[in-house]
């Protein structure tokens, strides 16, 4: 349950990264991001995250708020610039700590992560994880390598951009099931400040759509999730500057 729970969080991590974005104004420092998720009517339902940031907007804490009343607790240490390391505190219900993992990444020049280590409370590397990308900076490819279970895990991104430059279309693969690719549409709706991301699985059927709503400075401000299963899930963003 805790490597499944960390996996969770990588992947929202990379999910995130890995979205076309709009450029932020940089007059405006971000201090700290809070997602919530809301109803139809726009009320709070719950707090999903919260990161602070600092000056140079390296995130330096993070704590994320699980459905079943659980915590996790992720502290960056950034001074060195080449190499991240983060702390994470796994808290229960009763908001006691459970367990701690640390979470290593070495980034290249231009802050891209290159490695990934995990190391779980008992000291041993549980996963690592490797990156690699195109000139442009994109993520071409993925390789998880598993220590318990000896396993490789390599996931392959090609992407197709549209005639402004924009990501229009991403597919996945990997190595365990090559026949089954995920693709990864995206529409720009000027009109709206809105990025619509279209998910359709192996069988060609819409898994999920996602809509990403930007304020005049690039922030996402609404999310919204439309899938078959548990219909529409809305989040919004609040900020603070320094």
């Amino acid at each position: 349950m805790k490597n499944s729970v960390l996996l969770i969080l990588f992947v929202f991590v990379f999910v995130a990264c890995q979205q076309p974005t709009s450029n932020l104004d940089l007059t405006y420092l971000i201090h700290t991001v809070t997602k919530y998720q809301v109803d139809n009517n726009g009320k709070i339902v719950r707090k999903v995250y919260y990161k602070e940031l600092d000056r140079n907007q390296n995130l330096i804490l993070e704590v994320s708020f699980l459905p079943d009343g659980k915590k996790i607790e992720l502290q960056a240490n950034n001074s060195n610039s080449n190499v991240k390391t983060e702390v994470i505190n796994f808290y229960n219900e009763q908001n006691i700590l459970d367990s701690q993992n640390v979470k290593i990444s070495y980034l290249n020049s231009n802050g891209k992560i290159l490695q990934t280590i995990f190391i779980d409370s008992k000291g041993d590397t549980a996963k690592i994880i490797q990156f690699a990308y195109d000139s442009s900076g994109n993520l071409i490819m993925q390789k998880e390598l598993s220590t318990r279970q000896k396993m490789e895990i390599r996931t392959d991104f090609i992407y197709e951009f549209n005639p402004n430059g924009n990501i229009a279309k991403i597919t996945l693969s990997n190595n365990l099931n090559p026949e089954k690719r995920i693709v990864e549409q995206f529409e720009y709706l000027n009109e709206t400040q809105t990025i619509r991301k279209i998910v359709i699985d192996e069988s060609k059927k819409t898994k999920e759509v996602i809509n990403f709503k930007y304020n005049y400075l690039g922030l996402i401000i609404e999310e919204e999730h439309i899938t078959p299963e548990e219909g529409t899930i809305k989040f919004i963003y609040k900020y603070t500057f320094y």
